[in-house]
């Protein structure tokens, strides 16, 4: 199950096997690649294993399953590979660093409470976002597909694909024949749901009915998600020959209602005639909408609607922007702040919320920026910051294709370039796995460490599943991950690492796999298993233990919790993090 000193297609099996899935799960994957979704395994690592690779390696213990799985019956082969075939690393840095036996300067502590429970995420969470123009690459056939269908390999999806933007105002007719085959084909060999933009801003209702009607008759209904009008109402300028702002308080709240009507209704004047909840919107250009505009927008027209849209982009492409401004956590505090109430608002009308357009930088994004490990690292938290404020899903703008933020930049070979935040797509997907949700989080950490610690739960088997970020340039840190009880196995390691830094494009890795050109891969699958150590009893969180990410219900407290979980023993893992780097702990339960 790996690569070594060779180009070796895409394959899920590597992820597999590292994962702990069976032998008969791989099969399975290869046999079927295009419908299967595959489960992380939240099995704990066998003693027997644990033990052979802390005394010989797991290159040793990669040669043993060689040496017997040929003569053992097929059941006991497929017990065999449960094991994850990973690199033993006392220290738990990454290939290359030099060992030291020093701690980092910066150290911290997760104290996870899994009892007391946030948010769940749909598993349709992820999804991405591609203009109208040239979207037919989507279902370009090689690498390119198959690297959008195996973001659907870990449990979740199907993947949401909205198709809009900028170019949805800019549409005349419905799309030609050859665009819709091959979304046709994309939803059949993918499973995807559509969400479809529409021309809103010529005001012509007719065309837009061309669109939809066009829509019904070329694509299947149930993967039909919504239909969303516009783009980005709050940048309109010159409609009735006003700015953006005064169009948006004089107009645009009735001219949706009145456009939405003429799309729904037989007679506009009659609401028996209608057809409710087809359409998504305001479509806002930012999360920092006026919870009083998303207020008065929905009280107009939620019956017309099913989902609400709005766009967040950290920065503007036009803004001086570095790793160190990407990053900051500041203004995400105040964002989210915000989201949090637009998504109150929404589930007080019925809808949910998605961030249907999301990047790091507007505009298509920065060179040296939005093409780097860092923006890996933004998107991977940023994710799971939207999903901590209880919207439903990210659409993650791909532009035309060819935008500095996409995930993957098409060649007319059919082979695909694979930039740095589609590694995230892939750790944020094998995080959420079939099932999560987020649960309370007590993170103590000194101030300027940059440490990002989201716990989710995996509402299938019980395991824990831990994103942990280190978003700072240069400064290692350690952390230290505490549970309650002793209910825990020994934990596993992937991590998202970059060779050259922050700045890192081509260079970063996924449990030691690089992709190249072409979808191919370099490396040998490797993790870590992170033993498990005996904590004290409990004794409560600190004060000011709240400074990090803290996931809670709405209105919940953790003290309940916290003083139920007080002087009972628990468990903790300890895990060092590389400068500018991610990784995935998957804590599963002690079998009983």
């Amino acid at each position: 199950m790996s690569c070594p000193k060779m180009h070796c297609r895409i394959s899920h099996a590597a992820w597999i096997v590292l994962l702990g899935l069976s032998a008969y799960a791989v099969a399975l994957a290869n046999a079927d690649p295009l419908g299967l979704r595959l489960l992380l395994s939240s099995d704990p690592v066998p003693d027997h294993v644990l033990a052979h690779v802390q005394q010989h390696g797991s290159s040793s213990w990669q040669a043993t399953q060689a040496d017997s799985s040929s003569s053992q019956a097929a059941d006991q082969r497929r017990q065999l590979h449960q094991a994850i075939p990973i690199r033993a690393n006392a220290l738990n840095v990454r290939p290359g660093l030099q060992a030291s036996a020093a701690r980092p300067a910066s150290w911290a502590t997760a104290s996870i409470t899994p009892s007391v429970r946030g948010f769940g995420i749909p598993k349709t969470f992820l999804g991405i976002s591609h203009e109208w123009t040239n979207v037919e690459e989507l279902n370009q056939p090689g690498s390119y597909l198959q690297l959008i269908q195996d973001l659907t390999a870990y449990g979740g999806g199907p993947l949401v694909v909205r198709i809009g933007g900028g170019s949805t105002d800019q549409q005349t007719a419905p799309a030609p024949a050859s665009t819709w085959n091959e979304l046709r084909q994309l939803q059949y060999k993918t499973g995807v749901m559509y969400i479809f933009g529409l021309n809103f801003k010529k005001g012509d209702a007719a065309l837009a009915k061309s669109q939809m009607d066009t829509i019904f008759k070329e694509i299947p209904y149930y993967s039909i998600m919504s239909f969303e009008l516009g783009n980005e109402p709050n940048f309109y300028e010159g409609i009735y020959g006003k700015s953006s702002k005064e169009y948006i308080a004089c107009c645009f709240v009735n001219d949706w209602e009145r456009f939405v009507k003429a799309l729904s209704c037989k007679n506009p004047a009659q609401f028996s005639t209608c057809t409710p909840g087809q359409f998504a919107g305001p479509v806002w250009g930012h999360v920092n909408m006026f919870p009083r505009t998303m207020e008065w927008f929905l009280k107009v027209n939620y019956p017309y609607m099913n989902l609400v849209t709005v766009h967040w982009y950290k920065a503007r492409r036009e803004d001086q922007n570095t790793v160190q401004s990407l990053l900051a956590e500041g203004p995400v505090r105040t964002e989210m702040a915000n989201l949090r109430k637009l998504v109150e608002i929404s589930r007080r009308y019925g809808k949910d919320l998605r961030v249907a357009e999301m990047n790091t930088i507007s505009n298509s994004g920065r060179e040296g920026l939005s093409d780097s490990l860092a923006a890996a690292l933004w998107t991977l938290d940023g994710a799971l910051e939207v999903a901590n404020t209880g919207a439903v899903g990210i659409n993650l703008h791909w532009g035309d294709g060819l935008a500095l933020y996409a995930a993957l930049l098409r060649q007319k070979t059919g082979a695909a370039y694979v930039k740095p935040t589609y590694y995230a797509y892939l750790l944020l997907q094998m995080a959420l796995g079939s099932g999560a949700q987020l649960v309370k989080l007590d993170l103590q950490a000194l101030p300027g460490a940059k440490l990002k610690v989201w716990p989710l739960l995996d509402t299938k088997s019980g395991a824990m599943r831990i994103v942990l970020i280190n978003k700072h340039a240069t400064a290692a840190a350690g952390m230290s991950v505490r549970l309650p009880d002793d209910g825990y196995a020994d934990g596993k390691l992937l991590r998202l690492l970059g060779k050259r830094g922050l700045e890192d494009e081509w260079g970063v890795s996924l449990g030691n796999m690089t992709y190249n050109l072409g979808g191919q891969v370099f490396g040998d699958p490797a993790g870590e298993i992170i033993a498990r150590e005996v904590a004290a009893a409990a004794a409560g969180p600190a004060a000011g233990a709240n400074a990090g990410a803290v996931v809670t219900e709405a209105g919940s407290s953790s003290s309940g919790a916290a003083a139920a979980a007080a002087g009972k023993p628990g468990v903790k893992y300890t895990v060092i993090m590389p400068a500018g780097s991610a990784a995935l702990l998957v804590i599963p339960k002690q079998p009983k």
